[in-house]
């Protein structure tokens, strides 16, 4: 797995039209690889979780009381919608948005995807180390294997 936070405000309207820090908002390029040889992973972006550098993200249960006293730092990931809800009037933004996220699919072995996720930041403030959790689920089997990384 690898990532790219893209924070340049140059790059962020050449990729998609609009600064996104200013709406609030971190596009991070992400590409996910199964090297696995023979078993399919999952990708689901409903698990993946973002936090504050300083804590360990972790999936936030839904639904429930303790999901509504939801932390920064265990924040689960809520997708381009919320980036392209802020930005209004700007069909032509949010369809670019949409298109180059990062989705949910099945990984079959030996197969790559990317795209961007879009991390919710105080755009007021300067920016805190984000710390990311990307589940995998491999196919046939109970493991799961939590990507981390920081940027």
């Amino acid at each position: 797995m690898g990532l790219d936070p893209v924070e340049a405000p140059r790059l962020q309207r050449a990729y998609f039209g609009v600064n996104l820090t200013r709406q609030g908002f971190v596009p991070v390029y992400v590409v996910i690889e199964n090297a696995m040889s023979a078993n399919s992973a999952i990708f689901d972006k409903s698990k993946v979780t973002y936090g504050d550098g300083a804590a360990t993200p972790s999936v936030a249960k839904t639904g429930s009381g303790s999901g509504k006293a939801i932390a920064w730092s265990v924040v689960p990931f809520f997708g381009p919608f919320a980036a392209a809800q802020v930005i209004s009037d700007a069909s032509p933004i949010q369809k670019n948005l949409l298109k180059k996220e990062l989705r949910s699919t099945i990984l079959s072995p030996n197969v790559a995807i990317h795209g961007f996720l879009y991390i919710p930041t105080n755009p007021k403030t300067a920016r805190k180390k984000i710390s990311l959790r990307i589940p995998i689920s491999k196919v046939d089997t109970d493991e799961i294997v939590d990507l981390s990384l920081s940027f």
